[in-house]
């Protein structure tokens, strides 16, 4: 792809792997100076435990192990019997101790999975640096003034991380890349005026929100696509991008208000994988409110609320084309409530509208749903149903699908959950 951008001069750098604020020796404590005794709790005693007391670890002496004054012996220290491993009072077992659902590994909270449970950065940021970092895969770093700059220099296998702040720009990747944030509500993108338009064959982007995008007038559609992610296909090309531990939110197109995925019946598509994320409040003016699907995706562990399809199908999601079996497409784990479709033939489906397309004879959209919740109850439904499906110009809709439901859908029919 042609384009004309800023020529900025910058040397690439060794500065060897980027640092942590914490440079105490990795036990995430960054209040003592002990070189490393791995317990994040501030002493020099490096007994291990966490809890500033020096004693073998939770103030009992059952020697249980756990660190958390009971005698179970679960392991996790938590004070309940359920053995899940990480510590923090549920039930999902993500092993790091937070309290979310994430399952990031370091017991912070904040996203960005770097490991070390002390709640900071994986990379450094300060007023006086340039917010953007560029990491080639020889450790060879330089900082950018703008995503766009970091991103045009960046060959593939680099890595783009964002500081926190506020960013107003309109991206194209096509390179084979990773974007990482500071974490959502930290790295603000606004890409006022387009979208961050993915050309490429394996990117990942995480950890950041995207807000006010506007999509992307991309050739084959009849107006904007995606308003804050447009994944491009190309014929017989296959491509993988994950998008993790995002906000897209308030974004508006004409299809596809936070994300859309183009593809087609016929040769390879885009398949997007969506995890631990949260899509609400996306208008899309046509069809899909959230996502719109010709390609194939994967929802693992991540809500849609709150999407809006002001003239067709699919207040959440419009599925079309590139899901042509059950193994193709699927929502795991994740939540598709209270989004709103128009009524109509071609419309309805609030959670989900799938439709039809040619290949080697009719066929319909095919999507499988694992342990997901589509409402329950008038403050959580889809509207005006669940799920709406055409099929040879025969329609069925499904709605009060319900919490914790599985079901799959092919050739205009769902099963029961």
């Amino acid at each position: 792809m042609n384009r004309t951008w800023p020529i900025i001069a910058c040397c690439l750098v060794s500065l060897g792997p980027l640092a942590c604020s914490d440079s105490s020796g990795g036990e995430a404590d960054s209040t003592d100076t002990s070189g490393g005794d791995g317990d994040g709790d501030g002493d020099t005693t490096g007994d291990g435990d966490g809890d500033g007391d020096g004693d073998p670890g939770d103030g009992d002496t059952t020697g249980d192990g756990d660190g958390d004054g009971d005698t179970t012996g679960d392991g996790d220290g938590d004070g309940d019997t359920t053995g899940d491993g990480d510590g923090d009072g549920d039930t999902t077992g993500d092993g790091d101790g937070d309290g979310d659902t994430t399952g990031d590994g370091d017991g912070d909270g904040d996203g960005d999975g770097d490991g070390d449970g002390d709640g900071d950065l994986a990379f450094e940021c300060g007023e006086n640096l340039d917010p953007v970092i560029l990491t080639l895969q020889n450790n060879d770093s330089a900082r950018y003034p703008t995503i766009a700059d970091a991103v045009f220099a960046a060959p593939d296998g680099g890595l783009v991380q964002i500081c926190p702040g506020n960013y107003d720009e309109f991206v194209v990747v096509d390179d084979n890349i990773e974007i990482q944030g500071a974490g959502p509500g930290q790295t603000i993108w606004e890409p006022t005026g387009g979208a961050l338009f993915i050309d490429a064959a394996d990117v990942t982007v995480r950890d950041l929100t995207i807000t006010g995008g506007t999509g992307v007038d991309a050739p084959g559609y009849n107006g904007a696509c995606g308003g804050a992610i447009f994944v491009e296909a190309v014929f017989n090309t296959p491509r993988s991008v994950l998008l993790s531990n995002l906000e897209l939110t308030d974004n508006m197109a004409w299809i596809g208000g936070a994300l859309c995925i183009a593809g087609g019946s016929n040769g390879s598509v885009p398949v997007v994988t969506i995890e631990d994320s949260v899509i609400t409040g996306n208008t899309a003016e046509v069809e899909g409110g959230a996502i719109y699907v010709a390609g194939q995706f994967h929802l693992v562990n991540t809500v849609v609320t709150d999407n809006v399809a002001e003239q067709d199908g699919g207040g959440a999601l419009n599925i079309n084309y590139g899901c042509r079996t059950v193994d193709d497409c699927s929502i795991t784990n994740s939540v598709v409530q209270n989004n709103t479709a128009a009524a109509g033939m071609y419309a309805n489906g609030g959670g989900m509208w799938l439709g039809d397309f040619y290949l080697n004879g009719k066929q319909g959209a095919a999507v499988t749903v694992t342990n997901s919740d589509f409402g329950f109850g008038f403050g959580e439904e889809n509207q005006p149903d669940d799920v709406f499906t055409l099929f040879d110009l025969m329609t069925e809709s499904y709605g009060f699908y319900g919490n914790g439901v599985s079901f799959t859908c092919e050739d205009g029919v769902c099963t029961d959950p």
